[in-house]
């Protein structure tokens, strides 16, 4: 199993985000992607509302189902993949926009090295070859 873990410099108290991917016909998941719950949050915060105003795909779940975490079974499987890819995709840019600028709240490079590894599971979930999964603990 491949697994990153972007968790190491966080407390251990604090609470954790898994993204992983199982793919087709198999019971195990072969990558995992870890992270502070914060750097999580920085990510789906900079997913904008659709153009009638509502959040949809990943956002809505973690904007209106809050506490998302407390709403969802674990692991919740990620669904609306096209939809989702697109916001990540707008995030990556984002990120990189701010990355440019000198954005210095937030470590840019390691949100956008999570948001690139969060893309590449939902890309190969997206594209049929399995399914991806958030756990929060």
């Amino acid at each position: 199993m491949m697994r990153k873990d972007y968790s190491s410099n966080t407390l251990v108290y604090e609470q954790f985000i898994d993204i992983s991917f199982m793919p087709n016909g198999q019971h195990d998941y072969t990558e995992v992607v870890t992270m502070w719950r914060g750097d999580f949050s920085f990510i789906v915060d900079l997913i904008p509302l659709n153009d009638e105003g509502m959040y949809v795909g990943l956002a809505f779940h973690y904007q209106v189902d809050r506490p998302w975490e407390a709403n969802e079974e674990e692991p919740w499987e990620i669904d609306s993949l096209e939809l989702t890819l697109e916001q990540l995709l707008y995030v990556k840019k984002r990120i990189h926009e701010m990355k440019q600028a000198s954005y210095s709240e937030w470590d840019m490079t390691l949100v956008g090295d999570i948001c690139d590894d969060i893309c590449e599971i939902v890309k190969k979930a997206e594209s049929g070859q399995g399914k991806a999964f958030i756990t929060y603990y």
